[in-house]
């Protein structure tokens, strides 16, 4: 399990026995990790409970897929000088 929150880098985790506690940078981090584990099947989804706007229980084993799927998104909107050459 772990504890999401969101403050400082996009995504801390602090682990636990078998849960992490997450801490997202801001409630729309938050908000994408609810994203992320509401399109699973109920049977995999890694939420275990909000804490707060900025902190959530989830499962351990999530972290890497969650910092990949965040990276990604990170990635897609982020402003990229093009070379005029």
């Amino acid at each position: 399990m772990a504890c999401w929150g969101t403050a400082g880098p996009p995504l801390t985790v602090y682990a636990t026995p078998r849960c992490e506690c997450a801490n997202a940078s801001d409630p729309a981090v938050q908000q994408f990790v609810l994203h992320v584990n509401n399109e699973k099947p109920p049977n995999e989804r890694f939420v275990i409970v909000v804490l707060d706007s900025t902190h959530l229980f989830i499962k351990e084993d999530a972290v890497p897929e969650l910092k990949e799927r965040l990276n990604q998104l990170m990635d897609e909107n982020t402003y990229k000088i093009m070379d005029a050459s």
